[in-house]
């Protein structure tokens, strides 16, 4: 079995398409984590609203 080398020009070729993998990748990464950081701010937010409207609802029977 012998090795095979590539030509410079296909090399050039093949280190660009994966580089441009490699930058959707990381870009659709980058989406994905905004949008579950998005997602779990609201629903941080959902819950502080929902144990604070819990609160009033207890002072309010307590009075």
């Amino acid at each position: 079995m012998g090795t095979h080398v590539l030509p410079k020009g296909k090399a050039r070729s093949l280190y660009r398409i994966e580089a441009e993998m490699e930058d959707e990748a990381a870009k659709v990464t980058g989406q994905i984590v905004g949008k579950v950081i998005r997602q779990n701010r609201q629903a941080e937010a959902a819950a502080a609203r929902e144990e604070a409207a819990t609160d009033a609802t207890a002072q309010n029977a307590a009075a």
